[in-house]
């Protein structure tokens, strides 16, 4: 298991006193001498992902339609759903955004449209026995709110950034701060930045030729 130390330092014992000249020449080897200064240190476990993820994950695959994917979401009241195969190994997510936007980019019933058509299937996971810090990098980086927990590949958990705001503490130095899961929030939020001008026009001709 891996630990963190903190070292908290404490000052000078009652009724200890040292001279002017003994501090500027030898301070810090007569307070080692004296005991005037000692240090302890604390072990504090390091917050696992596994202590913060949900368990019993709701699945779909790339084969269910945007409906049922949709009521799956409704009926449990979540916002995503990692998509399997048939081995349970994690090939996508998708969210309750693809689904309204796909439905409407296609202009056809979320009934006929597959849960494959839309779904990212640029998954970005962690394992249950990873830092909790590392997977705050992770949604940062890749600027997404939920990461599949897998083990080999297969669904174990999944972390939102919504437990991550439940188990936040108000304290700085706390494993996962309230700073913290604020920081990753506006990383994800920050518009990207490219030039305008060939993806919405491509995404025009799009829409408009699935309309007609």
């Amino acid at each position: 298991m891996r630990i963190q130390f903190v070292v908290r330092r404490r000052g000078l014992k009652a009724g200890r006193k040292v001279s002017g000249r003994a501090k500027d020449k030898k301070c810090a080897v007569l307070r080692k001498i004296r005991g005037a200064e000692f240090t302890e240190m604390a072990v504090i476990p390091i917050m696992k992902i596994q202590d913060v993820m949900t368990k019993g994950v709701h699945t779909c695959r790339a084969d269910t339609n945007l409906a049922m994917a949709a009521m799956q979401m409704w009926e449990g009241d979540f916002g995503a759903l990692p998509v399997v195969d048939d081995g349970g190994k994690v090939v996508g997510m998708i969210t309750d955004r693809d689904i309204c936007m796909g439905t409407a980019s296609k202009n056809e019933a979320p009934g006929k449209i597959r849960v494959g058509e839309i779904m990212s299937g640029e998954v970005y996971s962690c394992s249950a026995d990873d830092d909790i810090r590392e997977a705050l990098k992770t949604m940062q980086q890749r600027r997404v709110r939920r990461l599949p927990v897998t083990d080999d590949g297969k669904i174990a958990g999944l972390l939102s950034l919504n437990d991550l705001a439940l188990k936040a503490r108000s304290s700085a130095h706390a494993d996962l701060s309230a700073q913290d899961v604020e920081d990753t929030l506006k990383e994800i939020c920050a518009h990207p930045t490219f030039a305008l001008g060939r993806p919405f026009k491509d995404f025009g001709r799009k829409a408009a030729a699935a309309v007609v």
